[in-house]
């Protein structure tokens, strides 16, 4: 049986997801506040995939990589064109 889950979370109340299948759990973008409910949920990642590198959609991506040890796929490579630094002007 397979389950879609999902958070909202951080500043921009952007939406996570969490899909189960089986054994195998994969989550979807990481707000602020989603490695929390992953660890709440008692969950455990086989993998976090980005759909892509806004600030709001990766704040948690680390936690969740190290809480989890899992793989963080993205579609794009890093670009510092989107980090808040680039986004406020800093």
């Amino acid at each position: 049986m397979s389950r879609l889950s999902s958070f909202t979370g951080g500043i921009a109340q952007t939406n996570g997801w969490l899909f189960e299948s089986g054994n195998i759990h994969l989550a979807v973008d990481a707000p602020e506040g989603m490695a929390g409910w992953l660890a709440s949920r008692g969950v455990r990642l086989d993998a976090l995939l980005l759909t892509h590198q806004h600030f709001d959609h990766v704040m948690d991506a680390a936690r969740i990589r190290e809480d989890h040890a899992c793989p963080v796929l993205a579609h794009a490579p890093f670009s510092r064109d989107l980090t808040l630094e680039r986004l406020f002007g800093a």
